[in-house]
């Protein structure tokens, strides 16, 4: 037998109730978070619902889900539920890789942030000054106010992309960098300035395809190698490759992506030329320990990735000091916490000041979600291989916080108050509209009505929520947190939608025969 010095148990013990640790089995936690989700909204005079977990990934068809939770800076648990490709038994465990979408783009700030570290960048340089392979084109935009590093990992710099890439198949040759930064072919738009750089805010993923060709000049290495170098090996994020081109054993452990219907991808996933913008393939622990990392330096900052100056220049609010960045960041993220958003250098923020970063991952089946705290240590990370899995992650972050009691953290669901309206108001909302989203893709939005029940529907897709009206000209659905405002015309009839979540359509045709009440919504990310 061991004996233990009682002092030594006092010790341990006092170090036990400090951390605020418990003797409760993590299993138990993680069973009130999996049955603990509740929807955005919930109507007036109904309480909220607690969901489960395996309830929703149906509901949402989202075939297979990751978690990781963060608490006292370090993880306190990872799952993986559901499965990796719907029709098998491949479970979705937490080994198994999803694409981070966007989130790519929070490590490739770190990863450009070392560069200006070591002296090889200048962080308000002229970009221009240090590319070679291609130089953005200068306009009357630019003859003040250049392009620099700090602009393009902010989405400052004025560049009008409109954000998205197209995917190329497995087996499809991938474009080069100066490729996609010319011809605006895998872009919405070729990569120019076309607003003052640096007077407000607007989402580029063309900005971060610039940046990763800046990277790749000065290096003189490619951004899938210097990211592992700078980044993944050293955080020992030993499941995540920039790489499109998957080694056997990463592609095993691959979940596919799925549609909004829950069907796979005609071809399980794209890859992305701009690797830096959308192409990281990781798990949640994986990110979790970047995470991890980023908080570290409020602790110890001679351990951490990156110096506390710099650390404290990629928490600061970029951009001009006024309310206009914070709606476009509020509507674009669907965030409706007060203070509204901001962004730093390759990170959302909230707080005035800043109390927790985030960043949200949208590609073609994948949907992801990473929020942490700066002090505190604490955060969750998502990743889901299904269209729909932004608003489960969405749910899931809010049972998170619940459990590990996030401070100002804005998890109890909206109480709407329901519009009561004539059948004649309400079929006036009846009809079908094109959705016209920042990228060449267009969707029908189909709004019925079977008796005072309003829904919508994205037509060739099954999802179904109801609409509640709001007001005359206003409808909200309980499941995302989203209002339609409808436009007139001079008759009074309704010409077009408006949604507060970054998208609009105009009514298209008159659509009053359908009796089954069904909604859907895309999100413009």
């Amino acid at each position: 037998m061991v004996h233990v010095a009682p002092w030594l148990c006092c010790e341990i013990l006092l170090q036990l109730v400090g951390s605020g640790v418990t003797a409760e089995p993590v299993s138990v936690r993680v069973e009130r978070v999996e049955s603990g989700l509740r929807p955005a909204i919930v109507l007036e005079g109904f309480a909220a619902e607690r969901l489960r977990l395996a309830d929703r990934m149906k509901f949402y068809k989202v075939p297979g889900v990751s978690v990781a939770v963060i608490d006292h800076g370090a993880i306190a648990w990872a799952r993986g539920y559901g499965v990796r490709e719907v029709g098998t038994e491949k479970p979705v465990t937490t080994n198994t890789l999803f694409q981070a979408a966007s989130i790519s783009k929070s490590v490739a700030a770190v990863v450009a942030l070392r560069l200006v570290e070591q002296g090889s960048l200048g962080l308000d340089d002229d970009v221009n000054r240090t590319l070679r392979s291609w130089k953005l084109p200068d306009n009357e935009l630019t003859a003040d106010k250049k392009v620099s590093l700090r602009l393009l990992l902010s989405h400052h710099a004025g560049l009008t992309d409109y954000a998205g890439f197209r995917g190329a198949a497995p087996n499809q040759p991938l474009p080069t960098l100066r490729e996609v930064l010319e011809a605006g072919e895998w872009t919405p738009a070729p990569i120019r300035v076309g607003f003052e750089p640096g007077s407000r805010f607007a989402y580029s993923g063309g900005g971060y395809c610039l940046v990763e060709q800046l990277l790749e000049d000065v290096s003189g290495k490619p951004f899938p190698m210097l990211a592992d170098e700078l980044v993944l090996k050293p955080l020992k994020m030993d499941s995540s490759s920039f790489d499109q081109d998957l080694s056997p054993e990463l592609r095993l452990r691959a979940a596919v992506g799925h549609q909004l219907n829950g069907k796979q991808l005609p071809r399980n996933w794209n890859l992305y030329p701009a690797t830096s913008a959308a192409g990281l393939w990781t798990t949640p622990s994986d990110l979790a320990r970047f995470a991890i990392e980023l908080q570290k330096v409020r602790k110890s900052p001679q351990q951490s990735i990156l110096l506390p100056a710099t650390m404290s220049e990629m928490f600061s609010i970029q951009g001009p000091e006024d309310d206009r960045d914070s709606k476009v960041i509020a509507i674009r993220e669907g965030i409706s916490e007060q203070p509204p958003p901001s962004w730093g250098l390759g990170v959302g923020l909230i707080g005035r000041p800043p109390t927790r970063f985030f960043h949200s991952g949208s590609n073609p089946g994948y949907q992801c979600e990473m929020q942490a705290y700066l002090s505190g240590g604490q955060g969750a990370v998502i990743m889901t291989n299904g269209d729909q899995g932004w608003r489960l992650a969405r749910e899931l972050l809010w049972a998170i916080a619940r459990e590990y009691q996030w401070p100002e953290y804005a998890f109890r669901p909206e109480v709407k108050k329901v519009a009561r309206l004539s059948q004649a108001e309400l079929e006036r909302f009846v009809g079908r509209y094109r959705i016209s989203l920042s990228h060449p893709s267009e969707w029908t939005l189909s709004i019925t009505r079977n008796g005072d029940r309003l829904s919508a529907q994205i037509l060739g897709y099954a999802q179904k929520v109801n609409l509640y009206p709001k007001s005359g000209d206003a409808c909200f659905t309980i499941e995302d947190a989203m209002t339609l405002r409808f436009v007139k015309d001079e008759t009074g009839s309704f010409i077009e939608v408006i949604s507060d979540l970054g998208w609009r359509a105009k009514r298209a045709i008159a659509d009053n025969g359908d009796s089954n009440p069904a909604s859907s919504h895309v999100r413009n990310h």
